[in-house]
């Protein structure tokens, strides 16, 4: 994980936390989510944060794995997701 992160800190973790609870409103945010969890085989009630899952793929393709194949059709919608999430936590608001 790049740090810091919400993971490592607990004042983060609050404020990503609030965030996340607030970013579903945005327009096709929470519709973005459940289909990328659907191509993952996920469970729909699974939680998933764009800027993590962006934050992993990368760790991944910096490291000799191939962009994760069920998610290639979801790439740009992952980094745009992945910018409005660190906006939202970053600004203050979704």
């Amino acid at each position: 994980d790049i740090f810091p992160n919400k993971l490592a800190c607990p004042a983060l973790r609050l404020i990503v936390d609030m965030t996340l609870s607030n970013i579903e409103s945005l327009p096709g945010f929470k519709q973005d989510r459940l289909a990328v969890i659907k191509a993952l085989g996920l469970p729909q009630n699974t939680d998933m944060d764009f800027a993590c899952l962006r934050d992993d793929i990368a760790s991944r393709v910096t490291h000799g794995s191939a962009y994760p194949a069920a998610l290639v059709p979801f790439k740009k919608m992952i980094e745009d997701n992945a910018a409005k999430t660190l906006h939202a936590v970053y600004a203050g608001k979704a």
